[in-house]
């Protein structure tokens, strides 16, 4: 349709960039095509008027939806391994050890597999320092583990082979069944949670690579630039960023100032049942545990209980489900970041880069390399029932090797609530 028609013409990656980040020239493309066109072609201009996006942490997609039947891009029925090698002191020789794909991954896990930027990079190649034409061969991931832990063997690969199978996932499955599952969905950057938050909210991390409290290392400077709420606003709409214990958010400058848009998650759910949602919301998990209620973390943390999250998911869900503004919500159920679990699928590369000149730290880095696939789902009664969308079509490709990713979710927000997603450079 003419919705579809025009986003072709609007794909920006770094849409807000030339705001987000001061010291760049001008925005650079890449993919921000229209999941939900995409998706169906259903949702003409003006059906959605409310967004909703929980995100989670630190899963990868085959992690969590590999075993799931419903997509073709998952490790269902095929065999996947990494190779462990160790020095045997009974032996006095080096041993290789083959760490198999497979099934019963545990609900809380026993260690928190690492995912900053250079451990992401060397379970990606197999190696520290690739050459710039090197594969992603996906393979470093046991090793890298195995290593980080050669004290302990209980831990040795820290379960990042490991994977759940549907039926222990029985409320994702049941929302990946019944709405859109983005089977082929990225992470912006290969790292932790902060530039990937980031990268969501403004376009760019301003060239953050790892987690961290200040901006540019500047003790108590927040981040600056706009973000997708500001974008919001401009537009006449509304936002709220609704959280638990911790609105984390609080690190980007422009959150901090307007902290009347930040409340608890009891308002969620009473804005819900009044249907008097805003036009986008932001739902943080909780990231610690609620003595007065005395629950735990739903934020799916890897040392956290995933049974708390599925739970999380039913809740938001049916608050929506019941709202009276359900015919004009779409509701986006996805994650931060990979959280150091093995996938299969090699992230996309040789992609541009939003804010050429701006310096990354504390690691080096030039953003042409995107991060591991994570688990998300488009939740809306005007998606189609157990449809499964993979890539954008080629006419929705600024870039060949452009794939959705985080700043996706921005975009299509963008265009789904009427705003103008080509800025003035």
């Amino acid at each position: 349709n003419s919705f579809c028609t025009l986003l072709r013409a609007s794909l920006l990656r770094a849409s807000m960039a030339r705001n987000a980040i001061r010291s760049a020239v001008a925005a650079t493309l890449l993919v921000a095509a229209l999941f939900v066109c995409a998706a169906a072609g259903a949702i003409a201009s003006g059906k959605i008027k409310h967004i909703v996006v929980l995100m989670e942490e630190n899963r990868s997609f085959d992690h969590m939806l590999g075993l799931f039947n419903g997509t073709d891009r998952g490790t269902r029925g095929k065999r996947f391994s990494n190779n462990v090698t160790y020095y045997d002191p009974k032996t006095g020789r080096n041993v290789t050890k083959e760490v198999v794909w497979r099934g019963g991954a545990p609900y809380i896990n026993y260690c928190d597999p690492d995912h900053g930027l250079p451990p992401t990079t060397y379970k990606i190649f197999g190696t520290d320092h690739p050459a710039a034409n090197a594969n992603e061969t996906m393979s470093g991931f046991a090793q890298f583990e195995f290593t980080r832990h050669d004290d302990n063997a209980k831990l040795d690969e820290c379960n990042v082979m490991q994977g759940f199978t549907p039926d222990k996932l029985p409320v994702m499955t049941s929302l990946a069944e019944n709405f859109v599952l983005m089977d082929n969905f990225f992470c912006s950057v290969p790292g932790p949670t902060w530039p990937n938050r980031i990268f969501f909210m403004a376009g760019t991390s301003d060239g953050l690579t790892e987690t961290g409290p200040w901006y540019k290392g500047e003790v108590g400077k927040l981040f600056p630039g706009r973000t997708i709420f500001d974008q919001v606003a401009d537009a006449g709409g509304t936002w709220k960023v609704y959280y638990d214990d911790t609105p984390w958010e609080l690190f980007m400058e422009t959150l901090a100032h307007q902290p009347e848009h930040l409340q608890q998650m009891a308002n969620f759910y009473a804005d819900a049942a009044a249907g008097t949602l805003p036009t986008f919301s932001f739902i943080n998990p909780r990231a610690g545990v609620n003595l007065t209620q005395n629950v735990g973390s739903n934020d799916m943390h890897p040392d956290h209980d995933v049974a708390l999250g599925e739970a999380l998911y039913r809740d938001v869900y049916q608050a929506l489900r019941h709202s009276p503004s359900w015919n004009e919500t779409l509701f986006v159920l996805t994650f931060d970041e990979h959280g150091g679990f093995w996938d299969h699928v090699p992230p996309p590369r040789d992609i541009p880069a939003p804010g050429g000149s701006v310096k990354s730290y504390p690691d080096e880095f030039d953003f042409t390399r995107g991060g591991i696939r994570i688990p998300t789902i488009l939740i809306s009664p005007w998606l189609p029932k157990g449809a499964t969308v993979s890539d954008p079509t080629p006419a929705q490709k600024p870039a060949a090797n452009s794939a959705f990713e985080l700043t996706s979710i921005m975009a299509s927000a963008r265009k789904l609530l009427g705003m103008d997603t080509t800025p003035a450079l």
